[in-house]
């Protein structure tokens, strides 16, 4: 039988591409491609797909003429058919100067500082493997790192923005307004993203992870690294009341739903809990997104005077200058901060 290079197999994937996962599996595009050999090294899940989403953008920009086109995210979309023509391009020959338009092409695009890196990353981490595997010298291995040198903090505007109490009250009472198990549910989830989760953590939480007695919950960070939060007041309150329509099985908190609100059976994805978000915001009229409320909870825990090494702590930062970069307060905090220590200066004639 005859060895299929990537080309092959993507020429195969062209016409049948459905149920592509199932078809190609990553041990066999590695054979053949740095990009997928690359991925495997990767420990994790959450790793593994954001490197798999990175490099399959890079692949777009870098060789958009045949390159398959989105169609949808999730179950319903063709993202292993795109990584799988990703895996197929020649990282091996690939020009320097195409390196350098692949960056300024991101930052034209105006992604965010965070998704330009990490695909700039990725594409650093590929060339690395192909220097592993003899493909380039390196001499090219370094001259590449160069030109696909990361965006600094200072190179773009901040992302995101602060979600006021008032907003967060409107979003939050869309759900317990809304009385189907659809609305439980919804309010659990937005509850955790405002003390801080992630969506990704929120999506893969077990019963196991809750202790009702303290209302603990063991959460599973970035690098599988776990943590600690608290559920009280309002949080404890809703994730209870969307506990009250779950039952008491072992599995996942959030089970994914139809839209007559009966449940499907899987768990949910850290895609449905950043629709959820979108969802319940923009009927509530103030759209935002699950990361406005995680940085909403770090401006807020600041403002309350918690130190800043707790807050990236209770947040799964490893570092709490990732944490001061959340920062979205509105600038009326900062300007209050100014009028916290008196100047002891006295206008001549009123001494």
């Amino acid at each position: 039988m005859t060895k299929k290079t990537p080309s092959d197999i993507v020429r195969h994937v062209s016409k049948n591409d459905k149920d592509i996962a199932r078809q190609i599996s990553l041990a066999q595009l590695a054979d053949e491609s740095p990009a997928a050999a690359y991925v495997r090294t990767l420990n994790t899940d959450t790793g593994r797909r954001a490197m798999m989403q990175a490099l399959t953008l890079a692949a777009s920009i870098l060789y958009p003429d045949n390159f398959p086109a989105s169609k949808g995210k999730g179950r319903g979309g063709n993202a292993a058919q795109r990584f799988t023509a990703a895996c197929s391009i020649p990282w091996a020959f690939l020009p320097i100067a195409r390196l350098g338009e692949l960056r300024a092409e991101l930052i034209r695009r105006k992604y965010a500082r965070q998704t330009v890196n990490q695909t700039l990353t990725a594409v650093r981490n590929v060339l690395r493997q192909v220097w592993l595997d003899n493909g380039i010298t390196g001499d090219t291995l370094e001259r590449s790192k160069l030109t696909l040198a990361g965006m600094r903090e200072h190179d773009t505007d901040p992302v995101g923005r602060h979600v006021t109490g008032d907003e967060l009250r409107r979003i939050l009472l869309t759900c317990s307004k809304d009385p189907t198990p659809g609305g439980a549910r919804d309010g659990a989830i937005l509850a955790l993203l405002i003390i801080g989760l992630r969506r990704m953590e929120v999506s893969n939480l077990t019963l196991s992870d809750y202790t009702p007695a303290d209302g603990g919950l063991r959460v599973v960070g970035k690098g599988n690294k776990t943590r600690k939060v608290y559920l009280t007041n309002g949080s404890r309150d809703a994730f209870e009341v969307w506990l009250n329509y779950r039952g008491n099985d072992d599995g996942n908190v959030f089970y994914s739903m139809n839209k007559g609100g009966k449940f499907e059976g899987y768990s949910i994805t850290s895609q449905t809990v950043y629709n959820v978000c979108l969802e319940r915001s923009a009927a509530a009229g103030c759209a935002c997104k699950p990361h406005d409320l995680r940085r909403t909870f770090i401006g807020n825990t600041l403002s309350a005077g918690v130190d800043i090494v707790t807050v990236s702590r209770i947040v799964g930062h490893s570092n709490p200058k990732t944490t001061a970069r959340y920062d979205r307060r509105p600038e009326e905090t900062r300007r209050q901060a100014f009028e916290v220590l008196p100047i002891p200066y006295q206008r001549e004639g009123s001494i």
